[in-house]
């Protein structure tokens, strides 16, 4: 298959998976795009479509963001950004590989034992961190949903509400991203034209995935989703022990 349309496809699942959970984007995206792209261009890649599906779902859970449960995690989030930026320019890509592996490994096992997070609410402290963590591993890795969804899903927030938030910190940190990979030179002219093309695909993915949501099964749809991203992590790992020479 030609890598354009996989990459097509990778991204309208992605974005079909986000707007069902409201997270998983660039899990997902990025899981499959390292495989056709060398990091440094996957995570600016991935970061240009993540802004588009992020407005959109934004905008469409506008009504459900919670301002005061936004800001906390939005300032650490950019105070994480420029670290991760740092991240991606100097590091091996052995070593961010085994980073993406261990973040995803991490989230799997955190959503396969807590069965009701809802009852941990952690105080307002944890968010900053939390975003702190988001914006570095997003910035770096592509991935910045672990963090502040283990925050969240710990509030007392409903679906909605849960899905707006994360979708207006993703959207403000996303941003903040691409306009320091330009600055950097991460983000290049053929990049941009590749977002440019495959965008209708990640809006298709983005649409389908809100109307799924209103009768899918989310938490046997959910299992899949951490199944599959399990055997990916493992493939990361083994990647990067590679690249490092440990293995």
């Amino acid at each position: 298959m030609n890598t354009y349309l996989l990459l097509a496809l990778i991204l309208s699942v992605a974005s079909c998976v986000q707007g069902i959970l409201g997270f998983g984007f660039g899990m997902i995206s990025m899981s499959f795009a390292v495989l056709l792209f060398p990091i440094q261009e996957a995570v600016p890649l991935v970061t240009g479509y993540a802004v588009l599906v992020n407005a959109y779902l934004a905008y469409r859970l506008k009504e459900s963001i919670l301002i005061g449960g936004l800001w906390p995690i939005l300032l650490g989030g950019l105070i994480g950004v420029p670290i991760g930026v740092a991240f991606l320019q100097h590091v091996r890509e052995g070593a961010l590989l085994l980073g993406l592996g261990s973040v995803m490994i991490t989230h799997i096992v955190w959503s396969a034992r807590v069965a009701d997070p809802s009852s941990l609410d952690p105080g307002r402290g944890w968010a900053a961190f939390a975003g702190l963590c988001s914006g570095a591993f997003g910035a770096s890795l592509g991935t910045a949903g672990p963090p502040v969804v283990m925050y969240g899903s710990a509030k007392p927030w409903n679906k909605d509400q849960l899905r707006g938030t994360l979708q207006a910190f993703f959207l403000i940190s996303c941003c903040v991203q691409l306009g320091l990979y330009g600055a950097t030179g991460l983000l290049t002219e053929k990049l941009l034209k590749l977002n440019l093309v495959l965008a209708p695909f990640v809006a298709l993915g983005g649409v389908l995935g809100l109307r799924l949501s209103l009768g899918l099964n989310q938490a046997v749809f959910r299992k899949v989703v951490l199944g599959a991203l399990f055997v990916l992590a493992m493939v990361f790992l083994r990647r990067g022990l590679l690249d490092l020479g440990l293995l």
